[in-house]
């Protein structure tokens, strides 16, 4: 619980720093998240929400780029002795990278990032008859994402996000796994300056 917490003083904070500085973007993002289907079948189907808040000064070439990500998926395993079990997975990760984003003349406004996550991952297994268990592990991992936005009016942008995560490297119930993961989403969110 405090984790949550954690990140969710440092996604305010994020909002609250990022206008300080004369140029830069704070995106939403709803999607779909897919981890490797080999290690984590029934649960390696994800919806995913966060934001992206990058900032910089006007003229910088590359901006700051900051954010947090959570993620989570949920089935049940048929087992001949257990009968079903609940299995839950959630990641949750904060990213510090660098921006670039393209303004060009017009309203669209293509993008890459990239730079390091600090990752962590819940499992949990729950059965009717013997009650539940959860492990937790975190992890570095490195990320690259990109794709397009449109500026509709002087701030709003929507658009599309793709993003990959790679180099985790987690033990949960005393197996070595990652979350490495592929990500599509939406992006809906403000940018600044107003565009003219």
């Amino acid at each position: 619980m405090r984790s949550r917490q954690r990140w969710l003083v440092v996604a305010v904070v994020m909002l609250a720093v990022g206008p300080a500085f004369a140029a830069g973007n704070a995106n939403f993002l709803i999607g779909g998240r897919g981890l490797d289907e080999d290690l984590w079948d029934p649960v390696d189907d994800h919806s995913v929400f966060g934001v992206t808040v990058d900032f910089g000064g006007a003229e910088w070439p590359v901006r700051i780029e900051t954010g947090f990500y959570g993620s989570a998926a949920e089935d049940t395993v048929d087992d001949a002795l257990l009968g079903g079990i609940d299995v839950t997975l959630t990641v949750a990760e904060f990213f510090f990278g660098v921006n670039k984003t393209w303004t060009p003349a017009g309203k669209v406004r293509p993008f890459v990032g990239g730079g390091l996550a600090s990752v962590i991952a819940d499992i949990e297994l729950d059965t009717a008859f013997f009650g539940g268990t959860d492990d937790d592990d975190q992890s570095l991992g490195a990320y690259v994402h990109g794709g397009v936005f449109w500026r509709l009016g002087p701030k709003f942008n929507i658009g599309l996000d793709g993003r990959v995560m790679t180099g985790t490297d987690l033990t949960l119930f005393d197996s070595e796994t990652d979350v490495d993961y592929v990500q599509l989403g939406l992006v809906l969110g403000f940018g600044w300056p107003a565009a003219k």
